[in-house]
C-alpha cells in the first residue's frame, strides 16, 4: 500500500513499451477504479491527479494503447492521512492570571504524536521549535515547510534558532519571559498549527525574615526573649527579571531540623508533636510564642514553581519576666501624686484610728523608682 496526504494527488502514467521488431501503436489512456463496489463497475479515465478523502481506499488501474491492447489491471491500497500531529509542551507549569510559569533551568519537553484518524496515521516525522521568535521570522524555514524536502535538511547553530529548529531533546530557559513557538509535521507533511506560548521562567527563591515583636533577626542570630514575645515569619516572592510566580508555602521547624524530621529522629513543634513547627506540621500559619527554655528555629519559603529559599536558623533563649515595670522619673512623680490623692480620698471617710498611714520616698538611685515604705503597716509598728 501507499500512504499519502489527503492534499496529495495520486498520479498515474502509462507508456506503450517498444519491442524489437514490433511496431507499436502508442499509449492511449489509463483507466482506474477507486473503491469499487461488488457487482458495480464504475471505470474512470484518468486525466488529473486523484485526490482521496481520509481513510483506506482500494485503487485499481490499467492502461490501453491505440490498438486497444489492455494492460492487465493492477491494484494497490491507498492510506490517506489528513490529520496533523499534536504536540504537547511539558514543563511543570503553574498557571495564574493567564500566565504560564516554570522554574528557570527546568527541563522543557515537547512530546508529539500523530493520532489515528479514520483508521490512518502516517506517524510523526519531526518537531520544530523556536525560542524567542516565530516561524514567519525565519524565511528558510517557511520555505522548507511549504516544500517538503526530498532529504533531511542540514541544520547548524544553536538549537531553537532559525538555522537549527529541529527538536531533538529537552531544553531549558533562563529567567525571564520568553516566547516559544513549536509545531510538528507527519510523514506525509501534514503540518500542525503553530503554537506560540509565552513562558515565564522564575529562577529566584522567596525571601524570608524571622522577627520577634516586629524586630527582624539576622539569619543565624542568637536572641534572648521573654515568655510571651511574639515571633513571626515574613516571606515574599520578589520580581526578578520581570518574573515572580508567587509565594506558595512558608515552612517552620522548632527544635527539630528538617534533616531530623526526614530521618525520623525528631518531633519538635512550638507545643510538642503535631503542633505548628513540628515534623508532622511544618506549615507556618501565623505568629507564635515559645515556652521558657532554649529553642532552635528553622524557617524557609517556597514559590509556585518550586524555588525554595535557603534555610534560615535562629537560636532563642526564652526566660520568664518576673520584674515589675519601671517608668521614667517624670511619670513616676505624676503617678505618686495621683496615688497619694487616691488614698486620701479613700480614707477621708474612715475614723482616725482606722486610717492607714501612707508614706513614700523617691529613690533617685540606680533603681530610679518610687518606693512605698510604710503601706498599711499596723499602727503599733508605725514610727
Amino acid at each position: 500500500g501507499v500512504i499519502v496526504s489527503t492534499k496529495t494527488g495520486i498520479v498515474l502514467s502509462g507508456t506503450d513499451p517498444v519491442l524489437p521488431g514490433v511496431e507499436t501503436s502508442g499509449y492511449d489512456l489509463t483507466n482506474y477504479l477507486l473503491d469499487p463496489v461488488e457487482n458495480t463497475v464504475d471505470i474512470s479515465t484518468y486525466s488529473v491527479p486523484i485526490i482521496s478523502t481520509e481513510g483506506t481506499h482500494s485503487l485499481f488501474y490499467f492502461s490501453v494503447d491505440k490498438a486497444l491492447n489492455y494492460e492487465f489491471p493492477k491494484g494497490t491500497t491507498i492510506y490517506a492521512d489528513g490529520t496533523p500531529p499534536v504536540t504537547m509542551l511539558s514543563a511543570g507549569l503553574y498557571e495564574s492570571g493567564g500566565r504560564r510559569y516554570i522554574a528557570a533551568g527546568s527541563s522543557i519537553t515537547l512530546a508529539a504524536a500523530d493520532p489515528v484518524s479514520n483508521g490512518v496515521a502516517s506517524g510523526r516525522l519531526a518537531t520544530i521549535y523556536l525560542v524567542g521568535t516565530a516561524v514567519e521570522a525565519c524565511p528558510e524555514l517557511v520555505q522548507l515547510l511549504a516544500n517538503p524536502p526530498q532529504a533531511p535538511p542540514v541544520v547548524a547553530g544553536p538549537a531553537g534558532t532559525c538555522t537549527n529548529p529541529l527538536y531533538s531533546e529537552p531544553f531549558t530557559l533562563e529567567e525571564g519571559s520568553t516566547t516559544l513557538s513549536y509545531l510538528s509535521v507527519d510523514k506525509v507533511w501534514n503540518q500542525e498549527r503553530e503554537h506560540s506560548d509565552i513562558l515565564y521562567a522564575d529562577g529566584t527563591a522567596p525571601e524570608t525574615v524571622l522577627a520577634v515583636n516586629g524586630t527582624a533577626l539576622a539569619a543565624g542570630a542568637t536572641v534572648n526573649a521573654i515568655a510571651g514575645d511574639t515571633f513571626t515569619i515574613t516571606a515574599a516572592d520578589a520580581l526578578s527579571n520581570g518574573v515572580a510566580s508567587g509565594l506558595a508555602e512558608t515552612y517552620l521547624y522548632v527544635d527539630a531540623s528538617p534533616e531530623e524530621c526526614a530521618a525520623g529522629t525528631g518531633t519538635g513543634g512550638i507545643a510538642g508533636p503535631g503542633s505548628m513547627g513540628s515534623c508532622g506540621n511544618n506549615h507556618y500559619t501565623g505568629q507564635f510564642t515559645l515556652a521558657e527554655g532554649t529553642h532552635t528555629v528553622w524557617y524557609a519559603a517556597e514559590d509556585r514553581v518550586g524555588n525554595r529559599s535557603a534555610l534560615g536558623r535562629a537560636a532563642v533563649n526564652v526566660t520568664v519576666d518576673d520584674l515589675p515595670p519601671v517608668s521614667s522619673a517624670g511619670r513616676q512623680e505624676e503617678a505618686a501624686k495621683k496615688a497619694a490623692e487616691f488614698y486620701r480620698r479613700m480614707t477621708d471617710k474612715l475614723k482616725p484610728d482606722e486610717k492607714p498611714q501612707y508614706k513614700g520616698i523617691y529613690n533617685n538611685g540606680p533603681e530610679n523608682r518610687w518606693e512605698n515604705k510604710d503601706f498599711y503597716r499596723p499602727r503599733e509598728n508605725r514610727p
